[in-house]
């Protein structure tokens, strides 16, 4: 059996995120490096295509990095099993998990959390000591010790980086949000320990982050979990005077979860961790300066959060001799891979990047325009010969001169793309003003300038590498509008041709309106060459 540990010796046994061998020894005294990883399971959740590639990357991390328990058994909750499968994760270990198709708490913000803890909960009852929640953001990159429970410990979770307004400090009174979170728990606001938000050092009372932590399983913790956020889900008053703002919307699962852990173990049944476990990677920048760390290899677990999509070029502000890097650069390919040819990185515009063995060909560069990102990176090994350009919105064409520096590859578009942007020229500071409200900034810059290098008229075609890039005028969204078909890969790139806002035939910036019609007999072309992909 496991020696049971008081609370200042566990806090003092991880202070530093790694286990020390002497102690190691006494803590699991009479107990294998078999038995300690028998009894340990992960999960996560996905809720979207996006979430499973993100899943994916996060499960390497833990067959990569997790030590000892790297070939632990692996759930993942799905939050729509019919229309996402996961079908990628089904491997040795991995347990796909279909939840239960409850509307209210799977289409409330993060209200797949606590129905997904509860339902993997309820699985691995009796079977594992320690259950770790991950969420789909996240990694695994060292043995994550300070997350496994011993008898003497129910909890282990960090306090939450930022209060966010949502957070309270002690000497607050406790407001109508935690007020009926407290009374449903059954928790004196009084007895409720103190913790430190990690990022704007402000003490509260205890408000846990559960982007990552660990439970055991029999304590039933997460079944209370999802009752307490069911029932502050279905009280109307409540969710219209409580929650009738975004930030309260956002954590209501959180402060649920940190009414029940108050109210199901006592301050030295929770260990909280050190600051290496759920790193908060995108807000590496706001952490004092002494407790930041510079390497990858320094981290236990990482809350990447927005960071797989919103900024790639983060990790150039770590060490460079960081060994982790070579892993995570990997990872991000891995991330932006759709097949073995195609790679796609979703930013302003969606980019992809086309490889084939004599070189690479990308379509749309604005949505990637990082000089250090992951999708560029990927020229190294397969340079880059050709640029085409869908049509000549900004969002699409931008950022062109960071795959071009040296202004030798050909950039391809229809000739109306010269003559569009000409027409935004002389118009700027008119479109400036209505780009500004709808980008929800002080002012913008919109005036493009003609990228293209080789402009066509009805059709162009080249080939590279065994495979045919054959471009088409196809208008639509813009008069320019072009569609890219590969035939080897029988796949369509059609730009804004169809998209979120399709078809948006009245820009409420002022552009010239679009003609339905060209849509339609847009999309009917590309339909005849009978694609397996439209990108």
């Amino acid at each position: 059996m496991r020696l049971a540990l008081s609370a200042a010796i566990t806090l003092a046994f991880f202070s530093n995120g790694f286990v020390d061998e002497s102690i190691e020894a006494t803590l699991y005294q009479g107990e294998s490096v078999q038995d300690r990883s028998n009894q340990v399971a992960f999960m996560t959740y996905v809720l979207s295509p996006d979430q499973e590639r993100k899943a994916a990357v996060l499960i390497d991390s833990i067959r990569t990095f997790a030590g000892i328990y790297s070939e632990a058994p692996i759930y993942v909750a799905l939050g729509d099993p019919e229309g996402i499968p996961c079908e990628s994760l089904a491997g040795a270990g991995v347990i796909l998990v279909p939840l239960p198709q409850d509307k209210a708490a799977l289409n409330y913000l993060y209200g797949v959390k606590p129905l997904a803890c509860a339902e993997v909960e309820k699985l691995t009852s009796g079977k594992f000591r320690t259950l770790i929640y991950l969420d789909p953001e996240s990694l695994v990159l060292a043995q994550p010790d300070a997350m496994i429970l011993d008898g003497a410990h129910k909890v282990s979770i960090r306090p939450v980086h930022l209060v966010n307004n949502i957070g309270q400090a002690p000497s607050e009174p406790v407001d109508g949000f935690w007020g009926p979170i407290y009374r449903e728990a059954g928790v004196d606001p009084a007895s409720v320990p103190v913790v430190e938000t990690v990022v704007d050092v402000k003490k509260v009372r205890a408000y846990y982050c559960c982007i990552i932590m660990s439970v055991r399983p029999e304590e039933g913790i997460c079944g209370e979990w999802l009752r307490i956020f069911r029932d502050r889900l279905n009280d109307t008053v409540y969710q219209k005077e409580a929650c009738g703002d975004f930030l309260h919307r956002v954590f209501l699962h959180q402060a649920t979860l940190c009414g029940v852990i108050n109210a199901k173990a006592k301050p030295d049944e929770i260990v909280i961790p050190p600051l290496a476990y759920t790193y908060p990677l995108g807000l590496s920048d706001r952490i004092p300066e002494e407790k930041r760390v510079s390497k990858l290899s320094e981290i236990v677990t990482a809350a990447m959060e927005q960071l797989w999509d919103n900024d790639p070029s983060w990790m150039d502000k770590l060490d460079p001799d960081d060994a982790h890097k070579a892993w995570v650069r990997q990872a991000y390919i891995k991330y932006y891979k759709v097949t073995d040819n195609i790679f796609r990185k979703e930013g302003s515009c969606n980019t992809y990047l086309v490889v084939t063995p004599a070189g690479s060909v990308v379509i749309d560069p604005g949505g990637a325009p990082e000089p250090a990102g992951p999708l560029l990176s990927l020229t190294q090994s397969a340079p880059l010969k050709t640029i085409l350009l869908t049509h000549a919105h900004t969002d699409h064409n931008g950022g062109y001169e960071v795959w071009n520096l040296e202004k030798t590859i050909p950039v391809i578009a229809q000739r109306e793309h010269a003559e569009f942007i000409r027409y935004h020229q002389r118009l700027a500071g008119f479109f400036a003003a209505r780009d500004a409200v709808q980008g929800n900034v002080a002012s913008i810059n919109d005036e493009a300038e003609i990228a293209a290098t080789v402009l066509f008229a009805d059709e162009h075609a080249f080939e590279l590498g065994g495979f045919h890039f054959n471009i088409y005028h196809t208008p639509g969204e813009t008069p320019d509008t072009s569609t890219i078909w590969i035939p080897e890969l029988k796949a369509a790139f059609v730009g804004d041709n169809y998209y979120t806002s399709f078809p948006n035939l009245s820009p409420p910036r002022g552009s010239k309106p679009r003609w339905a019609l060209d849509f339609v007999n847009s999309l009917e072309k590309i339909l005849s060459l009978e694609p397996e992909m439209v990108f």
